[in-house]
């Protein structure tokens, strides 16, 4: 998680939960509300069993105005994620349209379905109005990134209505 500190700066900080100690690579990555990217640092750290500690901090002007900070992480057990933190709100800055394109298909009894942004998309979804659960389902992609959402309903039977309603938001379609 990244928090403001009291200097002007950003302060990430990793928490492992588990009883043992666990090795996490981290990846700043700097981006524009248009998707233009910067690679800022790559970081690997030991996590001490059951803590919380700062592993990076990006001082004060680090994070220029109109840009996200992109925190990508994977720890040696292979749990990875994504997370993002804006200086910012939201409404304040100027996204530019994502352009989502998505593709689906019904496979072994779920809804497969990619993901692809030409732009920076915060907060991307996938809609069923099925009942269900979804591999994951609020993603930050990346320009030109790949993802893949999968969707099992709770009844089988409702697999082709998923598809049908299946809908794609993020950030950017719920304010314009």
């Amino acid at each position: 998680m990244a928090l403001p500190d009291k200097n002007g700066g950003i302060t990430v900080k990793a928490v492992n939960d588990r009883l043992t100690k666990q090795e996490v690579k981290l990846i700043l990555t700097l981006v524009d509300t248009a998707g233009k990217t910067t690679l800022t640092e790559k970081i690997t750290k030991q996590i001490p069993a059951d803590k919380a500690i700062d592993i990076a901090t990006l001082k004060k002007g680090k994070l220029p105005a109109g840009h996200i900070l992109i925190l990508d992480y994977e720890s040696a057990d292979g749990s990875k994620g994504r997370a993002h933190f804006a200086n910012e709100p939201y409404k304040a800055l100027s996204f530019s349209d994502p352009h989502i394109t998505h593709t689906a298909t019904i496979k072994n009894n779920a809804l497969h379905i990619t993901l692809s942004a030409k732009n920076l998309s915060l907060f991307t979804s996938a809609e069923t109005g099925v009942d269900g659960s979804y591999s994951e389902n609020v993603l930050d992609l990346l320009p030109n990134e790949k993802a893949e959402i999968i969707f099992t309903p709770t009844n089988a039977r409702d697999l082709e209505a998923a598809h049908k309603n299946l809908c794609i938001r993020n950030l950017y379609s719920s304010s314009h």
